[in-house]
């Protein structure tokens, strides 16, 4: 299993979309650090943490992990499909593999935006206290650390429904495109829903911004984890019906 997942992690960096997600990612959270010019009293912390709030407020960062898709596009791509049916690797494997895959790229990407804003920030500003999300209580500065990679560690859980859903398209309409499109389309339309009060509940983006909870000076972590609780069950089924797809689809070998 592991050989595998390490051959598809090589050959999806190979892939020019999965390296444009990098670089999308990185310069889209960049801007966040326009809206500072000129502002004093202005925390290392505080940038990265509003750059993760862009990314996934904006549901941005679905066009960037939507290309995970491309894991399984890709196979339709070069036509590499029947060669994973001739060495009668089981299917739930197979699916299994894409999606290991997806979930370290989406770690990898939240990791190196954080790396990098942190970095940036470090050289414009000064390491001092900052405000926790509803702007109630103060955070101290020797916490800041602990404080982003909690943010977009269990940000990055909550990616995991993002990845499913885009690897399930993806095995169900043949197409990384599409994928994304109806991808960021579920999300839009699950944010709109979210309107209805009797349908929240049942919604991923009900439980989507995990780090809202998280930047909290006292942070109640039983519901951080029924929010992940919650985005991996919806994700456990991506899988199921991502595998069932897969193994009624008729490849010539």
């Amino acid at each position: 299993m592991l050989k595998m997942v390490c051959f598809e992690f090589k050959k999806a960096i190979r892939f020019k979309q999965i390296i444009l997600s990098f670089i999308g990612a990185v310069l889209f959270s960049s801007i966040i650090f326009l809206y500072y010019i000129g502002k004093e009293g202005v925390s290392i912390y505080t940038p990265p943490i509003a750059a993760l709030g862009n990314l996934f407020q904006t549901f941005t960062i679905v066009i960037f992990l939507g290309s995970s898709a491309y894991l399984y596009g890709l196979e339709v791509q070069e036509k590499t499909l029947k060669i994973l049916y001739m060495k009668a690797i089981p299917e739930w494997k197979v699916i299994l593999v894409k999606f290991i895959t997806g979930i370290i790229f989406a770690f990898c990407l939240l990791y190196i935006v954080a790396a990098l804003l942190l970095l940036v920030s470090a050289l414009l500003y000064s390491n001092i206290d900052f405000m926790e999300y509803d702007g109630s209580s103060i955070i101290s500065a020797k916490d800041g650390i602990k404080y982003v990679f909690l943010a977009y560690t269990f940000q990055g859980l909550s990616s995991i429904f993002i990845v499913s859903l885009g690897i399930a398209l993806a095995i169900i309409f043949n197409s990384g495109i599409i994928s994304l499109l109806l991808t960021f389309l579920i999300m839009i339309g699950s944010f709109l829903a979210g309107n209805i009060g009797s349908l929240r509940p049942f919604l991923p983006t009900t439980y989507w911004s995990i780090w809202q909870e998280i930047m909290k000076k006292d942070i109640v972590w039983n519901r951080v984890w029924v929010h992940v609780g919650i985005l991996l069950c919806y994700s456990l089924l991506l899988y199921f019906i991502a595998v069932f797809c897969y193994k009624r689809k008729d490849i010539k070998v």
